[in-house]
């Protein structure tokens, strides 16, 4: 599984599990591909693995609501 870091120009930075980065064109992913998603090698080709990425989209805001803490509104 590769997690996209960075879109650059034509080219999807994205890291493996071993933190090794990885370059990949464009046009080899998924139009809709963005930062952030978890891709996974399917059939020779790569595939936004949605379930992943929602679950690591959820661990980051967590752990950004523990270092930053919830901001309370003052009225």
């Amino acid at each position: 599984m590769l997690s996209v870091d960075r879109i650059v120009s034509n080219i999807a930075i994205c890291y493996d599990e071993h933190e090794r980065k990885i370059e990949l064109p464009l046009s080899e992913l998924p139009e809709q591909i963005r930062e952030g998603d978890m891709l996974i090698l399917c059939n020779g080709r790569y595939q936004i693995d949605k379930t992943a990425t929602e679950q690591r989209r959820a661990q980051l805001n967590r752990l950004q609501r523990q270092v930053f803490g919830k901001k309370e509104d003052k009225k």
